[in-house]
């Protein structure tokens, strides 16, 4: 295990990849309070200028993923059929529900449905998240990716990447890099004007109780050019729902290769994977640990338009990196999508 690892405080039989986000507002040092849409939504967020001057260069390249809380379990990846103790999520369907369409970015071709090509490289909608823990004290990091909505500011990432594990709090200076790559941000910087996460992420955090909701919606305020991330970037559909093994593109930024500083992405099969008595999928052989937290899982993905649709995350896996898991998408995703619509902020 590399130094940077064993800094992070190994989990037992699986190192939950951590990255935690909180952002600089009025109110963003209190605990998460749930609502009846039920999310848990932060406070509207101050200052965004400041939280964008706050990322210089020299910062981003220094974050580093926070310590990840030991997790005393034992786990196993399933090939067969699970254990009789072993549930489906309770709202599973494998029927795919399609939330939102992805847009392709400008200069790209419209999207379509897949193709069967291999995928060389990946777009600017891909991106990093930079935040402040307050538990921490130190900045620290995620990976990330727009998605299209109406409003077009929403970026998709991990619960453990808005909520501090450790505190239960909001994390600071939360902002958004698509296209992050060595220190830059080609396309600006878009900080946090609401977080979004489940209540299951805010109770029980790196618990198995807690995992099956880590997910979040972020709305984000304009880059310095004043467009929002989707007219800058594009935006990856959302699918909610659909069975657990499905073939997926990973992307984000894992700490191990290339030390994290520029995009990485690899394609797999998800398999159904046990933890105690709940179900998620997993994809084995990318090799992503810390750092890649929060970045998507694209089906259906597009090489020519560089979108598909977010059909899951990167949340947890193994020291050994072996493979990473995700939350099921459904009900949980609906809630985010449907409350992060109604309620954006102008």
């Amino acid at each position: 295990m590399s130094a940077r690892k064993s800094s992070l405080g190994a989990v037992a039989a699986l190192a939950m990849i951590a990255t935690v986000v909180m952002v600089p507002a009025a109110g963003a040092d209190e605990l998460p309070v749930g609502g009846a849409d039920g999310t848990i939504t932060s406070p509207e967020q101050a200052d965004p200028e400041l939280t964008v001057e706050y990322w210089t260069p020299q910062r981003m390249r220094a974050a580093q993923p926070p310590e990840s809380p030991s997790t005393p379990f034992r786990t196993r990846i399933r090939t067969r059929s699970a254990a009789p103790t072993a549930k489906m999520p309770a709202d599973y369907t494998e029927q795919e529900t399609v939330l939102t369409q992805p847009k392709a970015p400008l200069g790209k071709a419209a999207y379509s449905k897949s193709d069967d090509t291999k995928v060389t490289a990946v777009g600017a909608v891909n991106g990093k998240v930079f935040y402040r823990d307050p538990a921490l004290d130190h900045d620290s990091r995620c990976s990330a990716a727009a998605v299209n909505t109406p409003k077009k500011t929403v970026v998709l990432t991990a619960g453990h990447c808005v909520i501090s594990a450790r505190s239960k709090k909001w994390v600071k200076n939360w902002v958004f890099v698509p296209g992050y790559k060595d220190g830059q941000a080609p396309h600006g910087k878009f900080a946090a004007k609401k977080m979004r996460t489940t209540p299951e992420w805010t109770k029980y955090n790196f618990s198995v109780d807690g995992v099956v909701g880590d997910v979040a919606m972020v709305e984000t305020a304009p880059n310095s050019k004043g467009k929002k991330v989707v007219d800058e970037v594009g935006g990856h559909g959302l699918i909610a729902g659909g069975p657990l093994n499905f073939h997926a593109l990973m992307v984000g930024y894992p700490s191990d290769i290339k030390e994290g500083e520029q995009v990485s992405f690899f394609e797999g099969d998800g398999k159904s994977y046990d933890w105690g008595e709940r179900r998620f999928s997993t994809i084995a052989g990318s090799k992503f640990g810390v750092g890649a937290s929060g970045g998507p899982w694209l089906a259906h993905y597009s090489k020519a338009a560089e979108v598909g649709y977010v059909r899951g995350l990167s949340s947890f896996g193994p020291q050994d990196d072996s493979f990473m898991g995700s939350p099921y998408f459904n009900t949980q995703l609906k809630d985010l999508y449907a409350a992060t619509e109604s309620k954006a902020t102008k």
